[in-house]
């Protein structure tokens, strides 16, 4: 009787036991339960919603990948106008230093023959001595100088500074004003020490002269 007992007993625990794991198993199973499939209605999805549903998650897949892609694209690209902005703006910088080395270069060279330029203004400005030497050598030494003048004027350098001009301070370094009863001759140039110089509007030297001035 008391075998019987236990013999009940036992088959009872089995019993339990197994319903414990059947349970677990049905938990397990629950789990696995993929509710992407089943549609607002609880019910599972037909594949036109399955592949609707596969089709959106795609697009939101791709939308979300692309939105990166282009993120990085306008990284690159800022970069890009960066680098391209920092390469004009060294090539504009380089444009300028050249130009400013030429015309450094052109400033150098035209001072080195100021003095030869002011001998021969010298040697002209005595017109009845100067017309007194060998003909020939003379016309051959200014047809030398106007070309030399009309080479110096093709490098954009301009020679002012005349007899009759109007004075400017900026421009002329008054030495001596010589007093005038004629007011037409008021604040003109007398006489024209040496010769001025302009490259390209920027003045090289001014021109030394005496300048007419009214008397009081």
């Amino acid at each position: 009787m008391k075998d019987e007992k236990d013999e009940n007993e036992q088959n009872l625990d089995t019993e339990n036991a197994e319903n414990v794991e059947n349970t677990e198993e049905q938990s397990e199973q629950s789990e696995d339960v993929i509710f992407e499939d089943l549609n607002q209605e609880g019910e599972e999805m037909s594949e036109v919603e399955k592949i609707k549903k596969n089709k959106i998650n795609l697009d939101e897949k791709y939308k979300e990948k692309i939105g990166k892609l282009e993120k990085e694209r306008d990284e690159y690209l800022a970069g890009w106008q960066r680098a391209l902005s920092d390469y004009k703006n060294l090539s504009k910088r380089s444009l300028e230093e050249k130009k400013d080395w030429g015309a450094l270069a052109v400033k150098d060279f035209i001072e080195e023959l100021f003095p030869v330029l002011d001998t021969y203004d010298a040697a002209k400005s005595n017109g009845q001595v100067w017309e007194s030497v060998d003909k020939d050598w003379r016309l051959g030494i200014e047809y030398i100088f106007d070309l030399f003048e009309q080479k110096i004027a093709d490098r954009s350098i301009e020679r002012f500074g005349k007899v009759g001009d109007i004075y400017e301070a900026n421009s002329y370094e008054a030495l001596e004003n010589i007093e005038t009863n004629e007011e037409n001759k008021n604040q003109t140039i007398a006489q024209v020490i040496s010769s001025g110089y302009k490259y390209k509007n920027n003045l090289l030297r001014p021109a030394k002269v005496k300048v007419y001035l009214m008397k009081k």
